[in-house]
């Protein structure tokens, strides 16, 4: 319980903050905070981006978040994650610019399904990742935040729900074969390798649960699935959203409890075309 007006502690350097800050999102005080700015600041630099304003807000509960409103860039950067968080939001606005689509930043519209949506971001950020590791000094970052949830991943809690362990296993394929280097991948082979094979049991061991037998995942499934993601590797690089969104679309459809009717539509839902025309016609190409 806290007492009402008595000063609480900064969460990073033990200096006493007012209740009202404390009970905010964030919990540290104006020095930690405007330290966290820097970080920032020369973070976006070393990305090109400091010609864009990108405000950031620390935060202490939730999950990092990048986003535009009314035209207003906003990173919420949990402060106790692993400083490639703050890197890799930053990479949402890199991403945004180099392909000129702010809906790789924006929020999801309201009506979407959450779950296409989530696994959606999971395979954007691979392209963000890719082109912030283009940069050296990341690489650093990189790694110590795939250490940092390797061992997670080889125990997974009881509580997951297979939406979270899929939007890993997506991700993380494409990192641990693309992304990560060669040297570190060699150190980590056998970390790396328990951890998908891990994703992959508990994925459909849920799927068993959950859906009718012709909807279920299986080892062979993941091979199709794996197959389409391979394919990372040739558009990796690439600047046209377009490109990104069909290879998104290509990977979920692999995925046999989502209907492909809802795919599509969900897709143009939440990839529009930049001039307001929707994906359909072209997207099953």
């Amino acid at each position: 319980m806290f007492s009402y007006g008595i000063p609480q502690k900064c969460e990073k350097c033990g200096y006493d903050i007012p209740l009202s800050q404390y009970t905010l999102k964030t919990r540290l005080c104006d020095k930690c905070i405007e330290k966290i700015k820097k970080e920032k600041e020369e973070f976006q630099k070393i990305l090109s981006l400091d010609n864009l304003v990108i405000n950031i807000i620390p935060i202490y509960g939730d999950e990092s978040t990048s986003s535009i409103e009314n035209g207003i860039r906003t990173i919420e950067y949990n402060y106790n994650h692993p400083k490639y968080e703050l890197i890799h939001e930053l990479g949402h606005f890199l991403l945004s610019e180099k392909t000129q689509y702010s809906y790789f930043v924006l929020q999801p519209p309201s009506n979407c399904n959450e779950e296409i949506f989530l696994y959606s971001n999971s395979i954007i950020d691979c392209f963000i990742d890719f082109n912030n590791l283009k940069i050296e000094d990341n690489h650093l970052y990189y790694i110590k935040y795939v250490k940092s949830i390797l061992s997670g991943m080889n125990n997974i809690p009881k509580q997951a729900t297979l939406s979270e362990i899929m939007q890993g296993f997506l991700k993380f394929f494409i990192s641990f074969n693309y992304l990560i280097k060669n040297e570190d991948k060699e150190k980590l082979q056998e970390k790396l390798k328990m951890a998908l094979e891990e994703l992959k049991r508990f994925s459909i061991d849920q799927s068993i649960i959950m859906y009718p037998k012709d909807q279920r995942l299986n080892q062979k499934i993941f091979q199709n699935l794996e197959v389409k993601l391979s394919s990372f590797e040739d558009i990796k690089d690439t600047s046209n959203y377009q490109t990104i969104t069909k290879f998104i679309y290509h990977v979920l459809r692999t995925m046999p409890f989502i209907s492909e009717i809802l795919l599509g539509d969900q897709i143009d839902l939440i990839f529009p075309l930049k001039n307001q025309e929707f994906l359909s016609s072209s997207f099953l190409l």
